[in-house]
């Protein structure tokens, strides 16, 4: 291994046991909900008070970059820091990515909590899977006075789901149709729930990361004794896409007006490399000539 490097480990990576020896670093770990953000220095070629007061900096420089109130903290034990978005490990209700790129944490534009993001996982589980992935697991013991909290909050979320699930068996008031959007923006029903609230049709894991699964999904919320909309819109989704894919196309072609203005400026075919120009792969379809963005 290097004298110092960088590594990111998603969440979909964490296991219960670590791959590598880090036992010869320091190690400085961000953590977001989704991923673990990770430098490594080599102790025979750092100082301990180097990365403490390098770590502190890094936490002074989120604070000021993040461009909302948030309370990150650091966390240490035998030359392992940790810094988060909380200072109570982890925010449950809001959730943050951390932006590598410009040194700060951005609000997640999915619209889960953690509990919803880790699904049944418990949450002991999977804060402990992921400093044991990184290599951090003498943190632990640590952060364990904040697993209690988090446990009571995941215990507190199932309960109150399972309550609405037992309401939606008992008086069904609303039909939520799933939609995927395919070819030719034709819409398909993929599934179908009965629920007795719009709360429930809205916020329930299940309905919910259906609908979060990917760009072509949306969903109708339906009165059944009158099968009006209540909830939703299929052309404002279909609108939603062809937007977005207009948008990925204008950025391409930008791209691609940059490079030829570079390459004759410079006579340089290469400045800007073809998986670039071409990293649109969307697939043409019918009406997407006609678009015609409303702004």
């Amino acid at each position: 291994m290097e004298n110092q490097f960088s590594k990111v480990t998603k969440s979909s990576e964490y296991t219960d046991s670590c791959i590598a020896d880090y036992t010869e670093y320091y190690q400085l770990h961000i953590l977001s909900y989704s991923q673990i953000f990770s430098n490594y220095y080599k102790k025979s070629e750092f100082e301990l008070d180097y990365v403490k007061d390098n770590s502190l900096n890094i936490l002074d420089s989120i604070q000021k970059k993040t461009s909302f109130p948030i309370d990150a903290s650091l966390y240490e034990k035998d030359g392992v820091l940790l810094i988060t978005d909380s200072d109570e490990l982890i925010n449950y209700t809001d959730l943050f990515d951390f932006n590598i790129e410009q040194g700060c944490y951005d609000y997640a534009d999915h619209g889960m909590d953690f509990f919803e993001f880790i699904g049944e996982q418990a949450a002991d589980t999977f804060i402990k899977n992921a400093l044991t992935t990184v290599g951090a697991a003498s943190l632990i013991s640590v952060v364990e006075p904040f697993i209690p909290e988090l446990l009571e909050e995941q215990g507190n979320t199932i309960e109150y789901y399972n309550k609405m699930r037992d309401e939606d068996k008992i008086s069904p008031k609303y039909l939520v149709e799933i939609y995927k959007i395919e070819k030719n923006y034709i819409p398909k029903v993929t599934h179908e729930f009965k629920c007795a609230s719009i709360e429930s049709a809205t916020s329930l894991p299940e309905i919910k990361n259906l609908v979060l699964s990917d760009e072509r999904t949306t969903m109708l919320v339906k009165e059944i004794a009158t099968n009006e909309i209540i909830e939703g819109s299929l052309e404002e989704a279909i609108e939603g896409i062809k937007h977005t894919k207009w948008v990925r196309k204008q950025q391409e072609i930008a791209i691609a007006v940059r490079q030829q203005r570079m390459e004759a400026k410079n006579n340089n075919t290469k400045l800007i490399s073809d998986d670039t120009v071409l990293s649109n792969n969307d697939e043409y379809e019918e009406g997407d000539d006609e678009y015609i963005p409303k702004f």
